[in-house]
């Protein structure tokens, strides 16, 4: 069994028990995640699509943890150096 979902304008496969790398969501590690943007849902033996979304059709998790993003090294015309850190990403334990 598995579903495709979207989260923050990315699809993502989903199935019970796994975990994915997510963008930072507004959410605490131990929060409950309700994903309401499915867009494909199969049980092994029918397959169903929505147009966009499967209306009625949620997916739940838990936060599992959350991290920043490593540092990069931006280029610059000056002698300092600039750093940038990527978005903070959540890990969610599909139930």
């Amino acid at each position: 069994m598995y579903a495709i979902v979207e989260i923050s304008g990315f699809q993502y496969r989903v199935e019970p028990n796994t975990t994915i790398k997510v963008p930072k969501l507004e959410k605490k590690v131990g929060d409950e995640v309700t994903i309401s943007n499915v867009m494909l849902f199969s049980d092994g033996q029918r397959v169903k699509i929505g147009k966009p979304f499967l209306e009625g059709a949620t997916v739940k998790g838990v936060v599992v943890s959350q991290a920043v993003g490593r540092s990069l090294l931006c280029s610059s015309s000056s002698d300092a150096r600039d750093t940038k850190r990527r978005p903070a990403t959540d890990r969610i334990l599909q139930r």
